[in-house]
């Protein structure tokens, strides 16, 4: 089964996304992985 992933920028968004996500979308499958801000959820890209 496929998985969404989401690179956050702060974990804030991660938190929000767990929490809103299973309600609107029950049978999704997410992980959520959140950076210390924009620099390092640059860093975490490869080019």
């Amino acid at each position: 089964m496929t998985k969404l992933v989401f690179l956050v920028e702060e974990p804030s968004m991660a938190d929000m996304l767990d929490g809103l996500l299973p309600r609107l979308f029950p049978a999704l499958r997410f992980q959520c992985i959140p950076h210390d801000g924009k620099r390092d959820l640059e860093k975490s890209i490869p080019r």
